[in-house]
């Protein structure tokens, strides 16, 4: 396949030459004019100087992009895996494996400006997107705590005067069946509104042998609902206000057992391990519910424009799982999160046409998650009589920042960018216990464990420089970001676990060539890294969280859009890597026997970092065949290659190179008000892993979806 994908780059240079090679007419780009918010005001992607890729809703909808997890085919630089529920996005192999209540991932992520904590909360559906930004490298200036990696931003659609409505139907095997409607405009001249709606049903790609376990549904169900309104009663204030509410039940977030010796087994389990084969006891599932309140207030002050952003969310996920994988009754987890949150930010930017650039602000945030409880069961594990325990063990977040960024043009063409944050982060651990339980379900015994707390601050810079040519930009930068500290929730452990540090230097260029016709943009970057959060083992089952290495990190990202010809379009990404873990003496691990289980750690220095691949690359493809009709038909082929990666940072799982073709054809009426499309993910049916793990009951994983494939009909007006 690596072949393939050489013969098919090498075609794509050979074939594109002589549509770069035409003269020069002094037209417009061909794609448009892309704006972005990176640096918190809007401005045309080529004059930012960051690594940043916008998607439209036009290409999350060919892409089949149905939430930020499938966002990893369409940027090569992120890895974006789930593991009980919990989001683990590594952008540039920056992220966190860590799946506890307050243990935030290393990648933020943003729904229109409100930062979501709570990270079995930011695999979102994308409802009503107008689109997602995916900003790679330290963002802790602009963006603050857990944006060392980088950050995911959506922006969903705002309504306007204008009457706007449509309506999207689709098919496809496994009985799926999905729809989405939207409508807004304005009701008085100052009021506009939207309503935003969606759900899907689809049957699982999952078995289940050797007997559907006892309540096992097999049907994957969502739904979500927003309502959106724009008031603006005089020129100078206007305010954005939605409430918006969401339900998911997967029953594919679960893991399967993938060892034969592992300890459920030896204890008398069913040991079948086959690609999407479930084997258990009890149901498996995973339920999230989530309110969203977001309001965006916006003054003119004349010499600069107030910006108030306020959030509010209330989020509840539940997983039951099989911790033994067989279908004996061996152990198993039911884990309740609950998490409320709230935030403010308040900025104040200079005007556009401002000769310095510059925007100064505040942000507060306060967030209380946790387990409610943590329950595991097992009667075959534990010291007779117990059959399990509940844990509680609530965590509380408080973080205040302040920040400023600017950039002054010291030549007309050259420009310094200068900035900072100041974060002061609070963490505390509420008195929590473990009850024991005995076999009526009673307490047995109830073990308390004392209240405790950790305050951290820290200032994270930015400096860059950008010289601006004729038709492309060129600019470096150092910055820093870093991810906050934590409290493990799962156990009594109530070591804290500092900040992470990142330490990033990158040079990239940004132009538009050949009459506009090709854009490319390159980015280079060196990363060092400090005190990195892990889970270790520490002689026990129960895993706990631990500053544990350093580590460095060097690559090149590559995008390219070209017009081939007036009709052909090609896109291609590419990612390359190299990573190695500098300082980790106690990578966690574990070794698995017949007669019991040792775990344990091993030393990962030289490893490269986990979800950290060599290579990813993309190739996006798209004919429009116009039709005398005045129609149009679409093709589209969309190839994604990964060369493979380390599951964990001891390098015991592995997961081997895999290649995903997706294709899409559409037809499109003359007025542009129909589109039927059909599609298939997948083409040719390569299994796949979204997560791989080792516990103290054995090595699990979680499969991808198999090849899928249907028809959407979509009418707007």
């Amino acid at each position: 396949m690596r072949n393939i994908y050489r013969g098919c780059f090498t075609a794509i240079a050979l074939v594109a030459t002589p549509a770069w090679a035409q003269e020069s007419t002094g037209e417009s780009s061909p794609f448009g004019e892309i704006i972005v918010t990176a640096q918190k005001r809007a401005e045309n992607v080529q004059a930012v100087p960051i690594a940043v890729t916008s998607i439209g809703s036009g290409d999350l909808e060919t892409a089949r992009v149905a939430n930020t997890q499938n966002l990893q085919l369409a940027v090569p630089s992120l890895n974006y895996a789930t593991n009980a529920g919990f989001a683990q996005p590594f952008l540039r192999g920056v992220g966190s494996d860590i799946g506890s209540p307050g243990a935030e991932a290393s990648v933020a992520t943003f729904v229109d400006g409100v930062y979501i904590v709570n990270n079995q909360g930011v695999i979102t559906g994308l409802l009503g997107v107008d689109r997602v930004e995916v900003l790679a490298g330290p963002q802790g200036t602009l963006y603050g705590r857990n944006a060392s990696g980088g950050a995911i931003n959506v922006y969903t659609l705002t309504p306007r005067h204008e009457v706007e409505a449509a309506v999207t139907l689709t098919g496809g095997n496994y009985d799926r069946l999905e729809g989405s409607a939207r409508v807004s405009g304005g009701i008085t001249d100052t009021l506009a509104v939207g309503v935003y709606v969606a759900g899907t049903r689809r049957d699982t790609y999952l078995s289940y042998e050797p007997t559907l376990p006892p309540g096992q549904r097999t049907t994957n169900k969502s739904w979500a609902a927003r309502f959106k309104a724009v008031w603006q009663p005089i020129d100078a204030i206007k305010l954005t206000g939605s409430i918006e509410h969401s339900y998911d039940y997967s029953v594919e977030s679960v893991y399967r057992g993938i060892q034969p010796n592992a300890i459920g087994n030896t204890l008398g389990g069913d040991p079948t391990i086959e690609d999407y084969v479930i084997v258990s006891d009890i149901a498996q599932y995973r339920k999230a519910t989530a309110t969203t309140a977001i309001l965006r207030e916006e003054i003119d002050l004349g010499f600069a424009d107030l910006v108030g952003i306020t959030g509010y969310r209330k989020s509840k996920s539940t997983v039951q799982a099989n911790l033994d994988g067989t279908n004996s009754p061996v152990a198993y987890v039911y884990s309740p999160i609950e998490s409320r949150q709230f935030s403010q930010e308040v900025q104040l930017l200079s005007k556009p046409d401002s000769p310095v650039k510059w925007i100064v602000g505040a942000y507060y945030l306060h967030e209380k998650s946790g387990y409610t409880p943590l329950a595991v069961r097992s009667d075959l594990l534990l010291p007779p009589p117990l059959i399990g325990y509940d844990f509680f063990s609530p965590i509380r977040t408080r973080s205040f920042a302040v920040f400023a960024q600017g950039t002054v043009p010291l030549t007309d063409r050259l420009g310094l960018t200068v900035g900072g944050r100041y974060t002061w982060d609070r963490k505390a651990k509420d008195a929590g216990r473990q009850d024991l339980l005995a076999p009526d379900g009673s307490v047995a015994m109830s073990i308390p464990y004392p209240a405790v707390s950790k305050n951290w601050r820290k200032f994270t810079p930015k400096i860059g420089l950008e010289y601006q040519l004729d038709d492309a930009l060129i600019y470096a930068t150092y910055s820093q970001g870093y991810k906050s500290g934590l409290f493990t929730t799962s156990s009594a452990d109530n070591t804290p676990v500092n900040p992470e540090t990142l330490d990033s230097w990158e040079v990239g260029l940004k132009s538009d060539l050949f009459d506009r016709r090709l854009r490319l943009n390159v980015s280079a970057y060196y990363y060092k890294f400090k005190d990195l959060q892990v889970a270790i083992f520490e002689g026990g089952a129960a895993q706990t969280y631990r500053n544990a290495a350093r580590a460095r990190a060097y690559g090149v990202d590559v995008s390219m859009m070209a017009a081939l010809t007036d009709t052909t379009t090609l896109k291609v990404g590419a990612a390359l890597e190299h990573s190695e873990y500098k300082d980790f003496p106690t990578a966690g691990f574990f070794i698995l026997t017949p007669t019991g289980n040792i775990n344990g750690s091993r030393p990962a220095d030289g490893n490269p970092l986990m979800r950290a691949p060599k290579f990813v690359g993309t190739v996006d493809l798209t004919q429009k065949i116009p039709l005398a009709s005045g129609a149009s038909i679409d093709l589209n082929a969309n190839l994604y290659h990964n060369s493979g990666f380390n599951w964990d940072p001891a390098g015991a799982l592995t997961q081997p190179a895999y290649d995903n073709v997706n294709l899409t054809a559409s037809y499109i009426t003359a007025d542009k008000r129909w589109k039927i499309s059909a599609w298939v993910t997948n083409l040719f049916d390569k299994q796949r892993f979204v997560t791989k793990s080792v516990t103290n009951f054995g090595t699990f994983a979680a499969d991808d979806a198999p090849r899928m494939y249907g028809i959407t009909a979509s009418w707007q007006m």
